[in-house]
């Protein structure tokens, strides 16, 4: 065998380790960070807004969400009280930059490192706003800060509930997000920025707005509130829910373990077919 291709064998072999470890850092650091974010200092003193609904801490929350029993048959309606809880509804003002809201090291290295070094993501991904930017895609993460507008407090719900193998989706309507879970008795519609379940489909829904105005004044709200909450399940408008959020980081990780091993094995296969 030619000293190129045998160090071209033993390159593919350290690269591949190197790659391995990464990924291997990134699945780890992934799991700590779910762990260890801090909630929000906006969680406690950001305006309630959801009469009925008690705010908890968020970690609490989460415990609770990881307790219900996967047969309960008010698992969608007892999940959507419970992220309710613990979220309150908060991003900065547009063009404030707020550090507690920042990706951290071990929740995603590699985003940190582009955020940190390369640009955030609204210089990177034109037409979006700063908000969507703050999102987070880990629904246990996005729960433990505690804050976010309704579509980012809707992703933690529909991301909580298709771990269960529950179908959801995340909806915008006009001026508002929402969650959908699609169970065998029929659509449900959830909204966790309020605190209400929908036993309904949206297309129920904004064909029937007494229904809608019945279970949003139920919960505690005002009608003047009300009456706007129900202007917003209006035909106009509605569609799934974009976003840019951040990626989770196992994905990304699981695929630099994959290349890693592929490189490793072909270079230990180049090197020992070099001694043969």
């Amino acid at each position: 065998m030619s000293q190129r291709y045998r160090k071209a064998s033993i390159t593919l072999l350290f690269t591949g380790a190197a790659l391995s470890l990464l990924s291997g850092f990134l699945l780890v650091s992934a799991s700590i960070a779910r762990e260890t974010v801090a909630p929000h200092p906006m969680h406690e003193s950001a305006p309630w807004g959801k009469p009925k609904v008690t705010r908890d801490d968020p970690a609490h929350a989460l415990m609770l969400l990881e307790a219900i029993d996967h047969a309960d048959a008010d698992v969608v309606a007892k999940a959507t009280m419970l992220v309710a809880s613990g979220m309150a509804n908060y991003w900065p003002a547009l063009g404030v930059h707020d550090a507690a809201l920042d990706c951290g090291f071990l929740e995603d290295p590699i985003e940190w490192t582009r955020r940190c070094f390369l640009g955030g993501a609204e210089e990177l991904v034109p037409g979006f706003t700063e908000h969507q930017t703050l999102e987070r895609a880990d629904w246990r993460i996005a729960l433990r800060k505690g804050v976010g507008f309704c579509s980012q407090q809707s992703m933690v719900l529909a991301g909580y509930l298709r771990e269960r193998g529950i179908e959801s989706d995340v909806l915008r309507l006009e001026g508002h997000v929402i969650a959908v879970a699609h169970t065998p008795e029929g659509d449900i519609l959830l909204d966790p920025d309020y605190g209400v379940v929908l036993r309904c489909s949206l297309a129920q829904a904004e064909s029937d707005p007494e229904f809608v105005r019945a279970a949003y004044l139920a919960a505690g709200f005002g009608a003047e509130q009300t009456d706007m909450v129900v202007k917003l399940y209006g035909a106009e408008g509605n569609d799934f829910y974009r976003t840019v959020h951040l990626e989770r980081a196992e994905p990304r990780g699981a695929v630099l373990l994959f290349v890693g091993i592929v490189m490793m094995l072909v270079g230990i296969y180049g090197i020992r077919r070099g001694r043969a």
